[in-house]
């Protein structure tokens, strides 16, 4: 009854209780690593979930949000570090939608358990995986209470001391890739171009890492991503003439001078629509059209992104 009802009161810090007591003296680092550098399409292999040191830990809830398109997640096991314990423990998958599935799994001692220490790094979870296309995924992890973390970071993790403490730990970011994905140059300068010939300045480290995630998870398209960027306010007070936000669309999203062809079709559907509304909504029209241009798809698949 006693092992019964501490469960129940973890689960319950696990759900409610917000983050407040550090019981672990330096926060341990927890990343995701894998087996094998060498990574090609369809072929098996394991991604560990570690920590460099751990104290009295004595139980922890894992929730991993994947897009089940680009990585498929066909086992999960137990790591090292609960070998020849007694535990209890389980996982099951939710699937959220087409491009998104969530993994749920739970770990906690039974019995007259303490927890456990350890001052060298541990393998909590243990998970068979293979990537299904040429990609680079990344895994950030995140101390959080939060029920509806979306995106990065992706992996929702919380530890609880034999006290009943939740445990801190430093957030981090792993990114694997398969063998033959070469295209993280070309999605880096793609993102800074954008930045570049939108705001006319570099971005800033945040709002890249945030984009950059985003497009090669692919949570985000690439449609996505520049239909935000070119509404963003900064954008909007630049206050383009019609000619100027035309050229700068052809420069933005297909990455050359327009033809004067498309030039005039543009302008002059730019031209009609504010007859009918005001600029702002007419520009953002014309942003939507022409980010589903067969042009861009053309872009997004070269950099292996989802148009």
């Amino acid at each position: 009854m006693k092992t019964y009802l501490k469960l129940l009161i973890i689960m319950f810090l696990m759900i409610a209780s917000p983050i407040t007591t550090n019981a672990i003296s330096s926060h341990p680092d927890v990343t995701i690593k894998t087996n094998d550098e060498s990574i090609n399409i369809n072929e098996e292999f394991y991604l560990y979930l570690t920590s460099s040191k751990v104290e009295n830990l004595f139980s922890l809830s894992f929730d991993l949000k994947f897009n089940p398109n680009i990585i498929d997640i066909l086992s999960v096991e137990l790591g090292n570090f609960f070998e020849n314990e007694p535990i209890e423990f389980n996982s099951n998958f939710n699937l959220m939608n087409e491009n998104a599935k969530i993994l749920n799994f739970y770990a906690t001692f039974t019995g007259n358990h303490n927890g456990k220490t350890s001052d060298s790094e541990v393998e909590f979870i243990k998970l068979k995986a293979k990537l299904l296309k040429e990609c680079k995924v990344p895994f950030s992890i995140i101390n959080t209470n939060n029920n509806l973390f979306i995106g990065t970071p992706n992996i929702r993790l919380i530890m609880v001391d034999n006290a009943l403490n939740k445990c801190n730990f430093s957030n981090s970011t792993s990114y694997i890739q398969t063998n033959n994905f070469s295209n993280d140059d070309e999605i880096r300068l793609f993102i800074s171009d954008v930045y570049k010939k939108t705001f006319s300045r570099d971005p800033e480290e945040y709002g890249f890492n945030y984009w950059y995630n985003k497009l090669i998870s692919h949570e985000y398209s690439v449609r996505n991503f520049l239909i935000n960027i070119l509404n963003e306010k900064e954008f909007i007070d630049k206050d383009l003439s019609d000619e100027e936000f035309i050229t700068s669309m052809y420069s933005i999203i297909a990455n050359r001078e327009p033809d004067q062809t498309g030039y005039n079709y543009w302008l002059n559907m730019l031209i009609e629509y504010q007859k009918e509304m005001d600029t702002k909504t007419s520009k953002s029209k014309i942003i939507l059209s022409i980010c589903n241009e067969a042009e861009l798809e053309e872009r997004a698949t070269k950099l292996n992104l989802k148009f």
